[in-house]
Formats: structure tokens, C-alpha cells, sequence
């Protein structure tokens, strides 16, 4: 009698421990899965963070680019900067006019996502930023990003009542031929999930007037 209850204990002590085990088991494995999640989301976030910083740094490079090309155009041309008036086939360098190409201007400064717009004023960045390599190819780009020039309207004197520009600041003796042109810059990321647009506002002359400059004046 007394070796057939010892042998009962032991199989009964064996069940407990098998079942104590496998529910160790199964603990583990579900603090294993918790953080293989936690670690997938962390990298997820930081790689949505690291997306919208390159698609900030792509939209203030194309802003500078815009920059760039506005101020790099000839002075003496006989119409350097014309109006955008066929915007579907001008190739050249153009600009939007405030009033009547709002709804484009609007739909390039706050459309979500990547949108392929068309349109000679529309100019991508002059250096490729989608053919990176090497150390640069973390801040390779998904596309090509894209600038825009809009005329504001002319930028009058202080006295006025509108504040003047950079340009000539004290000066009123080129009221009527100074204008405010504002610049925007439109980057993806690294892929088209993000995307930013930075602008800038800058007093010029009048770019599409012929041939005046006024720093060849008496």
C-alpha cells in the first residue's frame, strides 16, 4: 500500500510541473511578442520622424534653388520674368500671378500628399536629389522636389502704409517698379507618406518689365 501511494505523488508532482512550465512558457513568449511590437512601433515612429525631416530639409533646399533663380536672372533682358500665361506649355522660367492663378498656387501650397503638377512655372531643384550614393543616400529623396514664384503685387512705399522690402528700402523713387514675389518650395521625403512646403517673401523690381534696372541709373 505504501509504494503504491509514492508512486501516485510522483506522477501527480510531474503533471504540476509540466503544467507550471508550459504556463512559463507561454508567459515568456508573450513578453517576447510585447516587445518585438514595442521595438517594430518605435522603429516605425522613428522612421516617420526621419521621413518628415527630409522632406523639411528637400523643401527648404528647393526654396533656396527658387531663391536662386529669381535672383540670378538678367536685369537688362528685355522680359525676364514673363507672367505664366500658358502654364500647361511654357518651358521657360515664368511666374503665377496672385489673383488669377490662385486656385494652382493654393493647391501647390497646401496639397496633401506627392502631386505630379504641370506647368512651366512649376521648376523642379537643379540638383539632383534622388540619385544620392554613398554617406549622402540617407538623405536621398523620393522625387525631385519642386519650387513655384508668385508675383504679390507691387510693394509700395513705407510712407504708404505697407512696410517696404530689402531692397532699396528707404527709397521711393522706384515706387510702382518694385514688386513682392513670394517663393514656395514643395518636397516628398523619402518616400511620398510625407510631405513639406516652406516659403519665403522677397521685394524686388519689377522682373517683368523690359530691360529695367535700376542700378544703371543716374
Amino acid at each position: 500500500m505504501t509504494t503504491t501511494k509514492a508512486h501516485t505523488s510522483i506522477r501527480q508532482q510531474k503533471g504540476a510541473a509540466l503544467f507550471f512550465a508550459l504556463m512559463f512558457l507561454v508567459v515568456i513568449s508573450i513578453i517576447a511578442l510585447s516587445a518585438t511590437k514595442s521595438s517594430l512601433l518605435q522603429e516605425r515612429m522613428t522612421g516617420a520622424v526621419r521621413n518628415q525631416q527630409l522632406a523639411l530639409m528637400g523643401a527648404e533646399t528647393v526654396l533656396r534653388g527658387g531663391e536662386q533663380n529669381l535672383w540670378q536672372l538678367s536685369f537688362d533682358a528685355s522680359q525676364p520674368l514673363p507672367p505664366c500665361q500658358d502654364g500647361s506649355t511654357y518651358t521657360g522660367l515664368c511666374v503665377y500671378q496672385a489673383f488669377y492663378d490662385k486656385a494652382l498656387i493654393q493647391a501647390f501650397r497646401t496639397q496633401t500628399g506627392w502631386v505630379n503638377f504641370s506647368g512651366g512655372g512649376i521648376r523642379p531643384y537643379r540638383e539632383s536629389l534622388t540619385g544620392l550614393s554613398s554617406s549622402q543616400i540617407t538623405a536621398k529623396l523620393a522625387r525631385e522636389p519642386m519650387f513655384l514664384l508668385e508675383e504679390m503685387g507691387p510693394d509700395v512705399a513705407p510712407s504708404a502704409g505697407k512696410a517696404s522690402g530689402a531692397v532699396y528700402p528707404e527709397s521711393t523713387s522706384l515706387v510702382g517698379k518694385r514688386m513682392f514675389y513670394r517663393v514656395f518650395g514643395r518636397s516628398p521625403g523619402g518616400n511620398d507618406n510625407a510631405v513639406s512646403v516652406a516659403e519665403s517673401v522677397y521685394s524686388a523690381m519689377d522682373l517683368t518689365n523690359t530691360g529695367f534696372n535700376p542700378s544703371a541709373s543716374p
